[in-house]
């Protein structure tokens, strides 16, 4: 630039109209030049960028030309502002010396159009009653306008604000603005605006596909030709309720009645009709999940008459319950009144629905469920043995979670420790539920016992006997090993003399097809024993008998007579322990006693496995329990180790 003549510079190439941009002129100190726009042919006023008012060194100001007064260090920066009028083009800024136009410069700057996005949160599939959030950006404006199109709506759109009055002849108008949702843009260019679907005027809206329209200018949907704007699709159902509780309740017990409900009401509302008990529009609040929870207690179930009993869960669809009771007269819109209390519970179930099955009503959902009398019943028990550990069960009407009072004694009076007793809880069963008590016959006499399970909260009782037979101590009887019908498990107290030390000595018993079995720790499988395989102490078998039998035992005389041993692997071991005598279980498994866990017994004539014997337990557990020559035994290892016992 020649010095002495005026130069100009623009802050911005390109700017989105609605902003403004700054031209600097340079010329000589504290001098006056005449700043311009260049007139573009078909453009009317108000369509070319202003020169904004107001400046320091600005005067004579026309909008579109001014005279501009240089500083001292011969520069004068001045603003243009641009707006939704301004034309889409390239303008040129010019400056020149007023008294030679012919010294001048010239710069040129870009107005384009602004964009308007729109989302909608959620996946788009919402329920009438929930709301929606619409956001996005508008560039080309400080206000962005909404309206929506859909089923039944006016063809070129309607504002929001319409639905909830209820109003849809017109719709959205082109150049009115008051016709559209109007929602103000940010100053990060942003905008917001929440639908709360359930103020709409009452079923304004059907359930269906709609686009909502966001644009920088007030345009209908036959006018959207050159306007900025932006739309997204959104699907709306109608809300809906859903409830369930048991089918049966037993009188004392609560019934709770859940579900969900779409649309996010604040609550619905609960009706129960029954014979000698009614109750209306109970609110059931609904969570922000949509769940929700009604429940009748226990002190109504309690005196509720047997039989049916109908439940209505009425959801309000929108802000407001369209049916509902004053007394017991039921009312509503366009529904003739009626009173319940006058008609038999079912049909005054059925005259609430029917008013809710109304056009433009509330929606619903219904069941029923029925009342009985608290019962608990005993499953068959059968023979037990003393000493054994075994459990009592059955099934009941009472919900899971009722405690139950269990109690075991003899027929004939409690003697000694011959009785056990607890509290156990109601399990949820499949149809009934259940209950089970774990019996310790420690102390049982042989003889007739009473069960009686009784409820502690309803009235419920019920009683069952069976027997309690006796379990031999040991199968050793002299010289011989005597086995009860079924399995038995033994294992050999002494050696055997040679040509007798096999399992050939069970030739004589009746085993019903099933095989003689020893158990292989390491290998972990069974083994079917052959007549020659040879029989050793400190080893269980398992062997069946078809009825009483005996087994001679021909035992060595050969002297000396080593202690027996046998090697033990980690897991279960079948095992026995010689001898003539019982010894406790500790000093039984004294050589492996850092090894050892669980020890096992079977009782042959209950056809049961004993409570376990505990390293280091206690009570009916404790390891001070004896255990007997010629049975057999399970015992678990943490570890391998010698099994030996002393003093035999």
């Amino acid at each position: 630039m020649t010095a002495g003549m005026p130069g100009i510079a623009v802050s911005k190439s390109s700017v989105i109209r609605g902003s403004d941009f700054v031209v600097t002129v340079t010329g000589e100190p504290r001098k006056e030049y005449h700043l311009s726009v260049r007139e573009v042919d078909g453009l009317g006023p108000g369509e070319h960028p202003e020169i904004a008012p107001g400046q320091v060194g600005v005067t004579n100001n026309t909008g579109s030309a001014v005279t501009v007064t240089t500083n001292a260090a011969g520069t004068r920066s001045v603003q243009f502002d641009t707006n939704q009028s301004t034309g889409e083009r390239r303008f040129t800024i010019r400056v020149e010396d007023p008294v030679n136009p012919d010294v001048f410069d010239e710069a040129e700057v870009l107005v384009e159009r602004g964009a308007v996005t729109v989302v909608a949160s959620g996946t788009g599939f919402y329920y009438i009653g929930d709301e929606i959030v619409f956001s996005g950006t508008n560039t080309d404006n400080d206000v962005t306008y909404l309206f929506l199109t859909g089923p039944n709506l006016p063809p070129n759109g309607i504002g929001f604000e319409d639905l909830r009055k209820g109003i849809l002849s017109a719709g959205v108008q082109t150049g009115n603005e008051s016709t559209f949702t109007r929602v103000d843009v940010d100053t990060d260019d942003t905008w917001t605006y929440r639908w709360n679907t359930s103020l709409l005027y009452t079923r304004i809206l059907d359930a269906g596909g709609y686009t909502v329209y966001a644009l920088s200018e007030p345009r209908a949907r036959n006018a959207l030709n050159g306007a900025p704007y932006s739309t997204t699709s959104i699907q709306l159902r109608a809300p809906s309720v859903e409830a369930t509780a048991n089918a049966v309740v037993a009188k004392g017990d609560d019934l709770v009645i859940t579900g969900t409900a779409t649309g996010d009401p604040a609550n619905v509302r609960v009706w129960i009709f029954g014979e000698n008990y009614y109750r209306f529009q109970q609110p059931a609040p609904v969570g922000s999940d949509g769940t929700f929870e009604y429940i009748i207690p226990f002190e109504d179930t309690m005196v509720m008459q047997t039989g049916r009993y109908d439940v209505v869960v009425q959801h309000p669809y929108d802000d407001a319950f369209d049916v509902r009771v004053s007394g017991t007269t039921l009312m509503g819109n366009d529904i003739t009144p009626v009173n319940l209390t006058a008609l038999q519970p079912h049909e005054a179930a059925d005259a609430l629905i029917a008013a809710l099955d109304s056009q433009f009503i509330d929606t619903y959902t219904n069941f029923t469920f029925i009342v009985e009398e608290p019962r608990v019943l005993i499953d068959p028990i059968g023979e037990q043995a003393t000493g054994s550990t075994f459990t009592v069960a059955g099934t009941t009407n009472l919900a899971a979670g009722n405690l139950l009072s269990v109690e075991v004694i003899p027929v004939a009076g409690p003697v000694d420790n011959s009785t056990d007793a607890g509290t156990v809880a109601v399990v949820k069963g499949d149809g009934l539920n259940r209950w089970s008590f774990e019996v310790d016959a420690t102390g049982f006499r042989p003889g007739q016992y009473t069960v009686t399970v009784e409820s502690i909260r309803t009235a419920a009782i019920q009683t069952a006997t069976f027997t309690v037979i006796g379990s031999r101590e040991s199968p050793l009887s002299g010289d011989n090993l005597t086995l009860a019908p079924g399995w038995n498990f033994i294992s050999i107290p002494r050696p055997l003399a040679a040509g007798n030390d096999t399992a050939a000595i069970f030739s004589t018993v009746d085993t019903d097809g099933h095989s003689v079995l020893r158990y292989d720790t390491a290998g972990g499988a069974w083994i079917a024993l052959t007549p020659s395989d040879r029989l050793v102490p400190l080893e269980g078998i398992w062997i069946y008998s078809a009825g009483p039998a005996t087994v001679a035992l021909n035992f060595s005389t050969a002297l000396p007579v080593s202690p027996p041993e046998r090697s033990l692997a980690a897991g279960w071991n079948a095992v026995g322990f010689p001898g003539t005598s019982p010894m406790t279980a500790r000093d039984a498994l004294y050589s492996v006693d850092g090894q050892w866990t669980i020890l096992i017994g079977f009782n042959d004539g209950a056809q049961a496995f004993e409570a376990g014997v505990v390293n280091g337990g206690s009570g009916q557990n404790a390891d001070t329990r004896v255990v007997y020559p010629g049975r057999g035994y399970w015992l678990y290892m943490t570890g391998p180790g010698t099994l030996g016992v002393m003093g035999v």
